[in-house]
């Protein structure tokens, strides 16, 4: 039986924004994220939830490589929230992603 573990500080958060002209002149951003463990270990089969205002916008599992994207999010404020078979899960809040800019995050949690 795995042994439950908080996620905090165990993960490592990359995300890449970039943006996409969409319908009707809309900038609509993607994202583009990597959760790693501790030791740098890609994460796979993480569920990976995108919310804003608490509610859920878009749900993913991380790939092979711990990869996991998001396509089509208009600008605001987003929370990313991650669970996994073994993990405590974790919420990670304050992105913000603006609309036309290209942006970069990491976060070791």
């Amino acid at each position: 039986m795995l042994q439950r573990r908080m996620i905090y500080g165990m993960f490592t958060l990359l995300l890449v924004v970039t943006t996409l002209l969409g319908y009707a002149q809309t900038r609509l951003s993607d994202v583009t994220g990597l959760v790693n463990d501790d030791k740098g270990v890609p994460l796979s089969s993480v569920t990976v939830s995108l919310l804003q205002n608490e509610k859920t916008i878009q749900t993913t599992i991380t790939d092979s490589m711990g990869v996991f994207s998001f396509h089509g999010l208009n600008p605001g404020i987003y929370s990313f929230s991650f669970s996994r078979v073994g993990f405590e899960p974790q919420t990670l809040t304050g992105y913000q992603f603006s609309s036309g800019r290209r942006a970069q995050y990491s976060s070791i949690w």
